[in-house]
């Protein structure tokens, strides 16, 4: 009988444990723990001791039996990356956009597992200086919000009434209400707003030297569901002055479309002087309604250069709700998907699959994801009279 002795390896990058269990595993499957070691092109040892929040920053030895494997054997404990926030005095200088993220919510709000996974992709990966939830009621509640209010460090609540009009046109769809509310806060306090639904993959820091940014989410909108932009931005100013012409009695539809995700194209499109950039595929896809309903839930897309990921529950719970209502980290560390690998990334800070040591033998890799299509690009003539009828 094979005992499950330990050999100590010792490297000038550090320490890695290898036990003889996981090296008889490693043979049988035909992989090279060695060949990893020595190529030193994984990440082996994962430490968080910079995390704000106690109970937060866990040390996990974590290693790869195959240089080209897409998952990971964690031995003991799972590798949560840690959550910070903070200022640095060279960041006005460098960037346009203020290092806050927004969220905007009216009426009562419990958290639901993908929303906690927005608020830590944003501390885990972003590192504000604050994260703003602006509210009409009393504070979110559930399980996921004391969780929140546990483990990330820079949380404000903001009284903010829902508007009720705009240029003297009356609002009562708490969806305009919001789409509204957003272009305000912008305004005032510039910074990154967000979705409740939406995953920060990675630092949006590059993006930030821009005035204004936006994501293509359809061959003729941008989506107003990840914005980032300087305080008082000309291009939102431009975008709000169109509400002129907004009627509340036809909210349904293309009229909601014309406001919210439409015009912004259009303003894009033909006024360059507003200073605006798009993000074609990084911020908005895959997204359900151009990718598939699955796209997001069941299929594997290569987000690897994306920004965000934005999850669009109310179409991707339409196959199996399970997979966003009751999968926690869990289940998720090893769901081969697009939202599994974004739930990753906000937990752990990388796509790859992860296993315990005790389930190595049953480690697969994942299936080969496909490629985000670009839109084609609009021609010329398409742009006229775009901005007419408003």
């Amino acid at each position: 009988m094979l005992r499950k002795h330990r050999i100590l390896i010792v490297l000038p990058v550090g320490l890695i444990f290898i036990s003889l269990y996981d090296l008889r595993a490693c043979i049988q499957t035909g992989s090279s723990v060695f060949n990893q070691v020595v190529g030193l092109k994984t990440r082996i040892i994962f430490e968080n001791e910079n995390s704000s929040k106690e109970n937060i920053a866990t040390k996990a030895s974590c290693y790869k039996t195959g240089e080209f494997n897409t998952f990971y054997i964690c031995n003991d404990s799972l590798p949560f990356s840690s959550t910070a926030c903070g200022k640095s005095e060279q960041d006005a200088l460098e960037y346009k956009v203020p290092n806050i993220v927004h969220y905007v919510w009216f009426g009562e709000m419990n958290l639901k597992y993908y929303h906690y996974l927005s608020v830590r992709s944003a501390a885990a990966n972003q590192h504000p200086d604050a994260i703003m939830f602006h509210i009409n009621g009393s504070k979110p509640g559930g399980e996921y919000w004391k969780r929140v209010e546990k483990e990330i460090p820079c949380i404000t609540l903001v009284k903010m009434e829902a508007p009720t009009s705009i240029h003297n046109k009356e609002i009562s769809d708490v969806l305009h209400q919001t789409d509204v509310a957003r272009m305000q806060i912008l305004l005032k306090y510039g910074g990154i707003y967000l979705d409740s639904d939406v995953i920060i993959l990675k630092s949006f820091n590059p993006l930030r030297k821009y005035p204004f940014t936006i994501g293509r989410s359809t061959e003729y909108s941008l989506s107003n569901g990840v914005m980032l932009s300087e305080p008082d931005s000309s291009f939102i100013k431009e975008w709000m002055s169109y509400f002129n012409k907004y009627d509340q009695h036809k909210i349904r539809g293309i009229h909601y479309a014309d406001f919210s995700i439409k015009l912004p194209f259009r303003l894009h499109s033909m006024r360059p002087d507003l200073m605006s950039h798009v993000e074609e595929t990084s911020l908005q896809r895959p997204n359900p309604w151009i990718d598939g309903r699955i796209c997001i839930s069941h299929s594997s897309y290569d987000i690897s250069e994306n920004y965000a990921l934005h999850i669009h529950p109310q179409k991707s719970l339409l196959k199996d709700p399970k997979v966003l209502l009751e999968y926690r980290e869990e289940e998720l560390r090893t769901f081969d998907s697009t939202y599994g690998a974004g739930a990753r990334l906000a937990l752990f800070g990388f796509q790859d699959l992860v296993y315990m040591r005790s389930e190595l033998l049953s480690a697969k890799n994942r299936t080969k994801m496909k490629k985000i299509e670009k839109f084609k690009p609009v021609r010329e003539y398409q742009f006229s009279s775009l901005l007419e009828g408003l």
